[in-house]
């Protein structure tokens, strides 16, 4: 859908997760980006486990935003991929380029959000969202920019 649509998606996902909080929707994206789509992969204890893509009209571009338990898990490591220590929103997350020799190509910034996900006598509860962003065809400042750019929504 277009990116105009993009509010829609982010208050689907907030009327659709009580047991989330917060709920991180971006406030800055590039401009190069037209379109949205969001992705449901599961729902855990009555929280959505979220990813909202966009991409550019070319297809060459892309920036996931992602929230739920699952979101941290590492991806497969290459010889050449790059993994680093990176501040975003206050605390200390991780970025992982995927090949060394492409900074445009697929990367992952991973950070834990403090905040709750899940009811408090649940055993998935934690008292914070893991948050991912993936993205290709973005360089590292960019999507620490993205990132330092969320905000929580409003219930």
């Amino acid at each position: 859908m277009p990116i105009s649509e993009h509010d829609a998606v982010w208050e689907w996902i907030a009327v659709n997760s009580p047991e989330c909080e917060p709920i991180l929707r971006p406030t800055y994206l590039p401009p190069s980006l037209s379109q949205v789509s969001l992705d449901l992969a599961d729902q855990q204890r009555g929280c959505v486990l979220f990813n909202v893509t966009y991409t550019d009209s070319a297809g060459e571009a892309r920036l996931s935003i992602g929230g739920g338990p699952w979101f941290n898990a590492p991806p497969l490591p290459e010889p050449d991929t790059v993994y680093e220590d990176v501040g975003v929103r206050g605390t200390t997350g991780g970025y992982t380029l995927r090949h060394a020799a492409e900074p445009l190509g697929l990367a992952w910034l991973t950070w834990n959000e403090s905040g709750r996900w899940g009811r408090p006598a649940d055993s998935w509860h934690r008292d914070y969202v893991e948050y991912l962003i993936s993205s290709e065809g973005f360089s590292k400042e960019e999507v620490l920019k993205v990132a330092n750019a969320l905000e929580p929504i409003e219930r």
